[in-house]
């Protein structure tokens, strides 16, 4: 905006000796052309729409392999059927760690889940706020969300086992 408002003379213009280049999200400078090396007065329209379309277009190629990569989780024609986090919770989980679902697909070894140890680690893991459950969660399983559902478990069990040199390990 400073550019394309600016009402300098031409003279007071090429003194401020202006590159004709862009930084790019990284802090390098992108040279816009390779016919000016700096704004003058009159290229500097041509400066702030290729400034401008260099934004613009300047993460197509991480945003198509995105693109690409939801496209084998959801179809892109049914992109626009759903919200950021409808779409997030799809592709990632929900952030919301449900334990009646942790429960259900955890399994015990070396212990039995009425064991008074068991009742305390879900009593421990139901007062921790779903942040604290989050990291719990990455701590022992490598991830800090659950899967949607039962089926989308497969094969990723929930495992507490209780083991003479540690007491309660919770693997996944």
């Amino acid at each position: 905006m400073y550019i394309r408002d600016n009402e300098a003379t031409s003279e007071e213009f090429e003194a401020m000796s202006l590159p004709f280049t862009v930084p790019s999200a990284s802090g390098q400078d992108i040279q816009l052309s390779s016919k000016h090396t700096h704004i003058t007065l009159d290229n500097r329209a041509e400066y702030v729409r290729l400034a401008i379309n260099y934004r613009l277009h300047e993460f197509d190629e991480q945003v198509a392999a995105v693109r690409e990569g939801m496209a084998r989780v959801v179809p892109v024609p049914l992109l626009s059927l759903f919200t950021g986090y409808e779409l997030e919770t799809m592709v990632c989980g929900s952030p919301d760690i449900p334990l009646h679902l942790l429960k259900s697909v955890a399994t015990y070894k070396g212990i039995e889940p009425s064991a008074s140890l068991i009742q305390w680690f879900w009593e421990v893991m139901e007062s921790f706020s779903n942040t604290e459950r989050s990291l719990f969660l990455r701590f022992v399983w490598g991830r800090t969300r659950l899967p949607r559902t039962i089926a989308d478990f497969r094969g990723r069990d929930f495992v507490i086992q209780v083991g003479s040199w540690l007491g309660l390990a919770a693997l996944g």
